[in-house]
């Protein structure tokens, strides 16, 4: 079923690591004051070195969140890393960074290929693993990001400007009995799969995306999804701190908003700054407005939506004073 509730699960840790180049679209594009008032897209960051790989990414971010938290890996019971732009086509990016931490033999990984829905439907897969295993207490971290530039040719100047370039890495804690119940809707529109798509070109794979068609998706399913998921755990839009929409640009968000009845106060974005960071969009601008979260427990409603046409939202409890970190990937 699409709609679904877990419970016993709480995120304890967000570390975002992002590209370190800074890349201003009035560099790149003609107009770039215009293209702001309609994307809300100001700076990106973006990965210029081929020589950097995505699991080196999810490494450094995973690094700091397990020292953080002060875990030992021989704890972590599942790990999860969702990419659509992996180095390498095979073995894993989970099970490389099994081998390099020296997580214990019993710890289940492995990867998906999934878009901007990505970080819902993670922490779906996450906290369901956690609550099949009889222990009371369980652990899980899910690696989430794309280095999107690698597939935009530098020329593209329709898609160039919207995106940038880092990963996140989320710990997840499962206490039998303790933490509130987090609420999913997870659905597949795949008549859309052709609006956001590679194709091959030149000897190298390339981004293909049609914006009205992303629109029209968007417009049509994500506030029908996220009113099914409130209606159907009789919760409202009062209750709901705040929400974070995947970055996918402003006038799409906006439009949803609207829809979706959400106030202007409620809704966060770091798109002006960030772009369109893709899977790890959500947790990104969560931890770029983490002030928000620091004095009291907040109720999040996070939105994913894209590449599929795949759309993933929920609703969960994120406590005070959690971890939450961002800081630039390190090419030394």
């Amino acid at each position: 079923m699409a709609i679904n509730q877990i419970g016993n699960c709480s995120i304890k840790g967000i570390v975002n690591v992002l590209a370190p180049t800074t890349e201003l679209n009035s560099e790149i594009i003609d107009d770039a004051l215009a293209f702001q008032s309609r994307t809300g897209i100001s700076t990106r960051k973006v990965e210029t070195s081929l020589k950097n790989p995505i699991k080196e990414y999810f490494s450094q971010g995973l690094k700091k969140l397990i020292s953080e938290l002060d875990w030992d890996v021989k704890e972590i019971d599942v790990l999860i890393c969702i990419t659509q732009t992996p180095d390498i086509l095979f073995p894993s990016i989970s099970a490389r960074l099994h081998g390099d931490f020296n997580f214990s033999p019993t710890t289940m990984c492995f990867d998906i290929n999934l878009g901007c829905s990505g970080y819902v439907y993670g922490l779906q897969v996450a906290t369901s693993l956690l609550n099949t295993l009889p222990s009371a207490t369980s652990k899980a971290i899910v690696c989430v990001g794309d280095i999107s530039t690698r597939v935009i040719p530098k020329d593209d100047a329709s898609l160039r400007p919207l995106f940038s370039d880092g990963v996140s890495i989320t710990a997840i804690e499962k206490k039998q009995g303790i933490y509130p119940s987090i609420y999913y809707n997870l659905e597949t529109y795949g008549n859309g799969s052709e609006a956001i798509k590679s194709e091959h070109e030149h000897n190298s794979q390339v981004m293909k995306m049609n914006g009205i068609d992303v629109f029209n998706f968007s417009y049509q399913f994500v506030p029908a999804n996220i009113r099914a998921l409130l209606k159907n755990y009789s919760l409202t839009l009062p209750e709901i701190d705040f929400a974070i929409f995947h970055q996918a640009n402003k006038m799409i968000n906006e439009s949803i908003r609207k829809a979706v009845g959400l106030s202007e106060n409620q809704t966060l974005y770091s798109i002006e700054k960030y772009g369109n960071t893709a899977i790890a969009s959500i947790p990104i601008t969560l931890v770029e407005h983490k002030n928000h979260f620091s004095q009291e427990a907040s109720k999040l409603l996070l939105c994913g939506f894209g590449v599929g046409f795949s759309i993933g939202t929920c609703v969960l409890t994120l406590e005070k004073s959690i971890v939450l970190a961002t800081f630039a990937f390190n090419e030394d």
